[in-house]
C-alpha cells in the first residue's frame, strides 16, 4: 500500500508531509502580468502619490498596456512618448516592482543626471520598496544593500542607478533590463563617448533575446531624443476609444477638442477660467460629429484598447479580447521596436474643460505654448509659421500654360536634380525680371545621362516666336552618390554645378558658399587628382525665398513696350498636373523651434517623417541657381530694354 492510499480523501501527499508555511515557501511564484501585479500588491502612500491608496488599474486604464507592454514576446525596445503627468512614469516603477518581486535579473535605471537619480530613488524607489509588502519581506538585513545608487534584494534582484553625464556608469556590469527615464532632459552627448542610450543598450547583450530597454520621456522638440526613437519604431501602438453615440473607434486628438469661444469677453484669462467654471469643452466625434460630454469620458476611456493604426473597422472584437486598456496583438509590422503614444486628453484627472482653458491662456506666449504642446499633448512643440497646401499647387497647375514651353518674358533657363539611391528626380524651370519664374518640365530619371539629355542637351520653343531657349545651368544635389556627382559634373564644368544644401541656418555673408573640392575619380592616382567647386547653400533662405514666391506677385512689364500691365503671380507651373509633385511641394513647413539659452529659430521642417520631399529640394535648389545668375538676368533686361528702345528710335 502507497503512501497516498492511506490518507484521507482530498489530502495530497505534499499536505500530509509538509506544512502551509513550508509549502508556500517551495511554491512557484504566481505568473502574473504587470499590471496585474501591480492592482494585487501596490500601493501609493501619501509620500509617493497625491491619491494615496491600493492601485486600480480603471483609474488609468491606459496604464495597462504601457505596463504590459514590457513582457511581451519579442519586444527588446519600448518607447513611451507621452504627455506629463499622465501616470506613465508610476506604471513603469509597477514594472520595477514587477521584475523585483517576479523576475529578478539586474536592472539598470538612468536618469537626466546624479542629483535627479538620487532624488528619484529616495523620494519613488525606495519607497516603492517599502510601501509593498512582497518586495518589503525581500529587504536584506543589510543596510547597505539599500543606497541610492544601488538597491539589493535578498532574492537576487540588483538595480543600479546610471545617468546621462557619466559613461562610466553606464558601461560597467550586464543589465537585463534598461530604463532611460526622461531621456530629452539627458545632457548633450559629447561626441567623446557613444550617447548615454547607446551605453546602455550595450550592457543588455548578455542576455540576447530576454532583454528589454525602456525609454521614456515628455517630447520637447523634433530634436528631441523621444521623438526620434518613437518615430523610428517599427510598430506604433496608439489608444483607441470608441464613441458612446455611434461605437466608431478613434484616436482622441486636440483638433477635435471644442469649445465656448465666449467672443464677448476680450480677456484671454477669463475666457479660460469661464471655459473652466462652467465646464463648457466637448470632444467632437471623428465619425458622427456628436459632442462628447465630459460625463462620457471615463468610460470611453476604460473601454480603450492599444492598437495599430488601420484596425479600427476591427476593435469592436479586438478590445474585449485585450481585456481593460489592453493590446490588441493584430496587423503588428515585423520589428522588436514598439513605440507608445499618451496625451493628457485621456486623462480621467484632467478635464477636457481645463486643457481647453489651459491652451486659451497659453495664446502668444511661444515658451507657454511649447510647455502646452510637450506636457499635455505629449507632442513635439512646432510653432508653424508659413506652409503651402497641395491645392495651391494644383491650382496654379489648372492655370498654367502647356508644358514645355517657356514664356515669353524669360530669359533664363535653369535645371535642378534631387539624386537618390536609384533614381534621380528634375525640374526645369524659365526665369525673368524680378525671379518670375515657370516650370517648363519635370520627372524622374534612372541615369545620369539620361538627366543630361531631358534636363541639361535639351532647348524649348519661346513663346511669342523668339528663339529657342537652352538650359544653362544644371545643379545637382551631391548629398548622394557623391563620387558620380563629381565625375557627371567633370563632364561639363561650366554648366554642371554640383550642390550641397546645409540645413542648419548659418551666418554667412551670402547664402551660397563655393568650396574646392579635390576629387580623384577611381582608378587614378593622387597625382591625378581633379578640382570640383562644390556650391553650399543655405536651404533656410531659399526655402523662405521659395514660400515668398509661391504666393507672391510681381508687377508685369510689356517687354516689347515696357508698360505697366497689372499684377501677375511670381512663381508658376505649367499645365501638367503631377500629384506626387504636388505632395512633396507641400511636404514641409515653417515652425518655430526653440533652442538652448532661451533663443527661437524658424525652421523648414518635415511635416510627416519620412515623407518625401525630392521636388520641393529641386524647386528650392533652383532659387538658389536663379540667385547665383542675378547678374545675367538683370543683363538679359537691360538688353531687351536697349532692344526696345534702339526699335523706337528707329
Amino acid at each position: 500500500m502507497t503512501v497516498a492510499e492511506t490518507l484521507p480523501a482530498g489530502v495530497g501527499v505534499a499536505e500530509s508531509v509538509w506544512g502551509a508555511l513550508e509549502r508556500a515557501a517551495w511554491a512557484p511564484p504566481e505568473r502574473l502580468r504587470p499590471s496585474e501585479w501591480a492592482e494585487r500588491y501596490r500601493v501609493l502612500s501619501r509620500r509617493q502619490s497625491a491619491r494615496p491608496g491600493p492601485w486600480r488599474n480603471a483609474e488609468a486604464p491606459y496604464l495597462v498596456g504601457i505596463m504590459d507592454a514590457c513582457v511581451l514576446p519579442g519586444v527588446e525596445e519600448l518607447v513611451i512618448k507621452k504627455a506629463g503627468q499622465v501616470g506613465a512614469s508610476e506604471a513603469v516603477r509597477n514594472v520595477l516592482g514587477y521584475w523585483a518581486h517576479q523576475d529578478p535579473d539586474p536592472v539598470l535605471l538612468v536618469l537626466p543626471d546624479e542629483k535627479v537619480g538620487r532624488k528619484i530613488t529616495r523620494k519613488r524607489i525606495i519607497p516603492l520598496i517599502d510601501d509593498t509588502e512582497v518586495l518589503a519581506a525581500l529587504r536584506t538585513e543589510t543596510s547597505h544593500d539599500v543606497q541610492l545608487n544601488q538597491i539589493l534584494l535578498s532574492n537576487g534582484f540588483n538595480l543600479s542607478l546610471g545617468w546621462s553625464g557619466s559613461p562610466a556608469a553606464l558601461a560597467a556590469d550586464p543589465q537585463r533590463w534598461v530604463i532611460n527615464d526622461e531621456v530629452d532632459k539627458f545632457q548633450e552627448w559629447s561626441g567623446r563617448e557613444a550617447d548615454p542610450i547607446s551605453l546602455a543598450h550595450v550592457r543588455t547583450r548578455t542576455y540576447a533575446d530576454r532583454r528589454l530597454m525602456v525609454n521614456i520621456s515628455t517630447p520637447t522638440t523634433r530634436e528631441g531624443l523621444i521623438h526620434g526613437q518613437f518615430e523610428s519604431c517599427a510598430v506604433k501602438l496608439y489608444y483607441f476609444v470608441p464613441c458612446p453615440h455611434c461605437g466608431g473607434w478613434q484616436r482622441l486628438s486636440f483638433d477635435r477638442l471644442k469649445w465656448e469661444q465666449f467672443a464677448d469677453e476680450p480677456d484671454a484669462d477669463r475666457r479660460a477660467d469661464l471655459i473652466e467654471d462652467l465646464e463648457a469643452a466637448w470632444y467632437e466625434c471623428a465619425h458622427c460629429s456628436e459632442r462628447i460630454g465630459e460625463r462620457f469620458k471615463a468610460r470611453m476611456v476604460q473601454a480603450g484598447v492599444w492598437a495599430v493604426e488601420g484596425l479600427e473597422q476591427r476593435l469592436d472584437e479586438l478590445a474585449p479580447q485585450a481585456g481593460l486598456g489592453g493590446i490588441a496583438r493584430v496587423g503588428w509590422p515585423a520589428g522588436k521596436r514598439v513605440g507608445l503614444h499618451i496625451s493628457a486628453l485621456y486623462c480621467l484627472w484632467d478635464t477636457w474643460a481645463g486643457i481647453a482653458a489651459e491652451f486659451v491662456r497659453v495664446q502668444g506666449d511661444p515658451r507657454k505654448l511649447m510647455n502646452f504642446r510637450n506636457s499635455t499633448l505629449g507632442e513635439v512643440f512646432e510653432q508653424q509659421i508659413a506652409s503651402v497646401t497641395e491645392n495651391t499647387f494644383a491650382r496654379k497647375s489648372r492655370e498654367g500654360p502647356g508644358a514645355g514651353s517657356v514664356p515669353d518674358w524669360a530669359t533664363l533657363l535653369l535645371s535642378a536634380a534631387d539624386v537618390q539611391k536609384d533614381h534621380i528626380y528634375w525640374v526645369s524651370r524659365a526665369f525673368g525680371h524680378a525671379l518670375r519664374s515657370q516650370r517648363v518640365a519635370h520627372g524622374v530619371c534612372e541615369t545620369f545621362e539620361e538627366l543630361r539629355e531631358r534636363a541639361l542637351d535639351v532647348q524649348f520653343p519661346t513663346a511669342g516666336n523668339q528663339p529657342l531657349l537652352a538650359v544653362r545651368m544644371l545643379g545637382v544635389d551631391s548629398a548622394y552618390r557623391t563620387e558620380e556627382v563629381y565625375r557627371f559634373a567633370l563632364s561639363d564644368l561650366p554648366r554642371i554645378k554640383p550642390i550641397k544644401g546645409e540645413a542648419e541656418p548659418k551666418k554667412w555673408a551670402s547664402p551660397v558658399r563655393v568650396s574646392r573640392v579635390t576629387y580623384r575619380p577611381p582608378g587614378r592616382s593622387k597625382r591625378s587628382q581633379l578640382e570640383v567647386w562644390l556650391h553650399l547653400l543655405d536651404t533656410q533662405h531659399f526655402k523662405d525665398l521659395l514660400n515668398s514666391k509661391i504666393g507672391g506677385k510681381i508687377e508685369d512689364v510689356d517687354p516689347a513696350t515696357g508698360e505697366a500691365r497689372g499684377e501677375v503671380e511670381a512663381w508658376l507651373l505649367n499645365d501638367e498636373n503631377d500629384d506626387d509633385y504636388n505632395r512633396q511641394l507641400a511636404a514641409e513647413h515653417k515652425v518655430v523651434v526653440p533652442t538652448g539659452r532661451g533663443r527661437l529659430l524658424e525652421l523648414w521642417v518635415p511635416i510627416t517623417e519620412g515623407a518625401a520631399n525630392h521636388y520641393l529640394d529641386c524647386e528650392c535648389y533652383l532659387m538658389a541657381l536663379a540667385h547665383m545668375n542675378m547678374a545675367l538676368l538683370t543683363q538679359g533686361r537691360r538688353q531687351r530694354k536697349s532692344w526696345r528702345e534702339r526699335r523706337v528710335r528707329r
